[in-house]
């Protein structure tokens, strides 16, 4: 290893000669003394970042959430529109077409989904007529209609300001 000799000032006209068998200590404290001033760099970088990762996590727990209601919605519509298909002969099968439907979707989100049903293409909307219609329409169709408003909003931006979840199934009267 080669020595060097290191010249550090000038006292009472002598001079004070430092010599190193290691050359790289004398470069030492300089790199300490410039890495002394980057401790703080990732809480700086994190806290940057923080705020958008947290802004990406929420929208992705948001959108969860509505494609949550999008399937509960389609099985209530499929459970509401099987129940019309077997209550040909019932007397009440508008209240148990939209029991079926309700026991399915109680954890959507207020306000309540809206339920339209359509026997052969006739709309029926209490169980009289749901009743007339399902008696006369053996092996025609029954349609269940559903849809119920989302909310696609993080923090300040709403990603679909009118959003609205649908769905509909179709069955054959038995």
């Amino acid at each position: 290893m080669p020595w060097s000799v290191v010249c550090n000032g000038n006292i009472l006209g002598g001079t004070i000669v430092f010599v190193s068998a290691q050359p790289w200590r004398r470069h030492v404290g300089v790199l300490r003394a410039l890495s002394m001033g980057r401790a703080g760099n990732a809480a700086a970088e994190f806290a940057l970042v923080l705020p958008l990762f947290a802004v990406v996590l929420m929208g992705i727990v948001k959108f969860g959430l509505v494609l949550n209601n999008k399937v509960e919605l389609s099985a209530g519509v499929q459970a509401g529109a099987r129940i019309f298909a077997i209550s040909r002969g019932s007397a009440t099968p508008w209240t148990d077409g939209v029991a079926a439907f309700r026991s399915v979707t109680a954890n959507l989100p207020a306000p309540a989904p809206t339920i339209a049903v359509a026997v052969n293409g006739a709309p029926c909307n209490n169980d009289a007529t749901c009743q007339a219609a399902l008696g006369a329409a053996a092996g025609q169709t029954v349609s269940v209609t559903a849809s119920a408003p989302c909310d696609l909003q993080v923090v300040a931006f709403n990603f679909a300001p009118n959003c609205v979840l649908s769905s509909q199934t179709t069955e054959r009267v038995e």
